[in-house]
């Protein structure tokens, strides 16, 4: 008995022509694999048996922590820098059609950002907005040309540390 329903389930999941995306997603319709057009909160009408097939991610505002960094900054001071990103999707087929994991991809290029304007500014000036806005500007321009809007950058830990290295 149980066998017969698994099957009738798996027809019922054959046959289905609608899905819905929920208010916070945004999402993209692909026919045979291929894109169709971009989908919006509501239901889709959709071609069954699995003809088309509809992907969604949430485009509403998001903030990730990402985890502290040890740094040299361009004195050679040793440093810790840890932030906060506050992001959303602003091009949900991009960010659906173009990359493979779009998380990782953000925290990858805010780490290497952060890494970068940190090697070549003294441990005084990663205090300041400037050090920020450098970061900020740099992962937004990376970013949206993926569809992502960084909205902000929160550096919450910068403290000089010591390292040691065993040999």
């Amino acid at each position: 008995m149980d066998v017969l329903w698994q099957y009738l389930g798996q027809l019922i999941g054959l046959l289905k022509c609608a899905t819905v995306v929920d208010q916070y997603e945004g999402g993209v319709l692909l026919r045979l694999g291929k894109y169709k057009r971009t989908v919006y909160p509501g239901i889709v009408w959709h071609l069954p048996l699995y003809i088309d097939e509809v992907l969604t991610d949430n485009i509403v505002p998001t903030t990730t922590n990402l985890d502290t960094q040890i740094l040299t900054s361009e004195d050679g001071i040793t440093v810790l820098i840890g932030a906060v990103l506050r992001w959303r999707i602003v091009d949900v087929k991009k960010v659906l059609l173009e990359l493979e994991d779009p998380d990782d991809v953000l925290f990858d290029t805010a780490y290497g950002m952060i890494a970068q304007e940190a090697q070549t500014t003294d441990y005084i000036g990663l205090e300041s907005d400037e050090f920020r806005t450098r970061v900020r500007e740099g992962i937004r321009r990376r970013m949206g040309k993926y569809g992502i809007h960084v909205e902000e950058v929160f550096l919450t830990d910068i403290a000089i540390t010591r390292s040691f290295h065993l040999t």
